[in-house]
């Protein structure tokens, strides 16, 4: 999918179930400074199970 847009999320995670979805969080962790970092999120997303849809929760 991250294809199409020419960019892939470091961090692709499975966060939580929710009927026959997986809810999918993409995201890159960046440095601020030397003591500082945040997570910068590309999308959450439902994944189904069974047939492998996504689609975008936002």
């Amino acid at each position: 999918m991250f294809k199409n847009y020419g960019y892939m999320p470091s961090i692709i995670e499975v966060d939580h179930i929710e009927g026959n979805n997986y809810v999918v969080h993409a995201y890159e962790i960046i440095q601020d400074d030397e003591k500082t970092w945040h997570t910068a999120t590309a999308g959450w997303y439902y994944v189904d199970m069974h047939t492998g849809k996504i689609e975008s929760i936002f």
